[in-house]
């Protein structure tokens, strides 16, 4: 009967902490409470026009085009706003957490792609800019380039902001002596053949660093570029690329180059010193030939390089490139003993 009693009082017992512990679930909901719902600021900040004021959203907000302005400043096209690197779309972004936009601005005159067959250049002034804006095609490079050809006025041409741009075509520019400068998207991998032939105004230049190819001739007698940046994307630079490029003092190959055509830097007068880094493997002919000023040609990895006729760079010679002045000797000098020679890396 003891027995009997202890475990009816233990079942009982069981049953009640069971009963206790479920917990109806309106109750359990009343009881906590749903966490306040988190709100972010979202401030801005702009170089030029009027600084809108901040605004507070809720958490996952996607922000409208209400909450994200396009600005006006006299002589400058706003571009759009931007967290960091991340461009802001209406409609599209996600606020996450608390920010700044970071307004985005290009100086000049702005120009859609579709305006192009019909704007009237000749309201240009002097060294303007077209900041050109939209999608942009083949057809519409060869109206700007006709239009730099006929134009009077020289004046600057910025695709920096165009889409789906990713090779500037063979001859896009050839022999546009009006171009004074250019900037290029961070979509562009390559830089056709003849591409700013002869783009004798342009003086400073720097590349994206999306560029990989330099092709042949591409900037040959641009001789008035004092500067010119390289990005290290760069692996590759064409024949005659930089050809007679008078005005050029110096230039710092990028660090993943690995091919230097034949005559890439030919009488590029100006050049005093270069180095080659260390991801070079191949090197053609005649590639300093008439660089009289260049007294210094220094290879970041001196091991066995080697001198061939052959283009096909084979059965070459052992040659010492440890001496930066003998290097320059042997690759620019007159009588240089590796002129006309092809050199490589194992």
């Amino acid at each position: 009967m003891k027995k009997f009693n202890f475990l009816f009082l233990c079942i009982t017992f069981c049953l009640i902490s069971i009963f206790v512990g479920c917990k109806d679930p309106v109750v359990q909901q009343q009881q906590n409470p749903q966490e306040k719902i988190k709100t972010y600021t979202v401030s801005y900040k702009t170089e030029y026009g009027s600084t809108p004021n901040s605004i507070s959203v809720q958490s996952d907000t996607i922000l409208t085009e209400e909450q994200l302005p396009e600005l006006t400043a006299s002589g400058f096209v706003f571009i759009n706003w931007y967290d960091g690197e991340i461009k802001v779309k209406p409609n599209e972004y996600k606020v996450t957490k608390n920010l700044t936009l970071i307004a985005k601005w290009a100086e000049g005159l702005p120009l859609s792609t579709d305006e192009i067959p019909t704007f009237d250049y000749s309201t240009l002034k002097e060294r303007d800019t077209l900041v050109i804006l939209g999608k942009i095609t083949s057809d519409s490079l060869s109206i700007i380039k006709s239009k730099l050809d006929t134009s009077e006025i020289p004046f600057g041409v910025d695709l920096s902001n165009v889409e789906d741009l990713t090779i500037i075509d063979e001859n896009a520019f050839n022999s546009c002596q009006n171009l004074t400068h250019i900037e290029l998207p961070n979509t562009v991998t390559t830089i056709g053949k003849n591409a700013f032939f002869n783009c004798s105004r342009l003086k400073n230049l720097s590349l994206p660093d999306s560029v990989t190819r330099i092709e042949d001739n591409a900037f040959q007698l641009c001789t008035n570029i004092e500067n010119f940046e390289l990005p290290d994307s760069i692996t590759f630079i064409g024949e005659l690329a930089f050809y007679v490029c008078a005005s050029l003092t110096s230039i710092k190959l990028p660090s993943n180059l690995e091919t230097i055509s034949n005559r890439a830097f030919e009488a590029c007068g100006g050049l005093t010193s270069i180095e080659i880094p260390s991801s070079v493997t191949s090197i053609g002919t005649g590639v300093f030939t008439y660089c009289y000023k260049l007294s210094s040609v220094s290879f970041k990895d001196t091991s066995t390089w080697y001198a061939t006729e052959n283009s096909d760079f084979t059965n070459g010679t052992q040659i010492d490139v440890t001496n930066p002045e003998s290097n320059a000797i042997n690759l620019a000098g007159i009588d240089g003993l590796w002129q006309k020679k092809f050199l490589y890396k194992k």
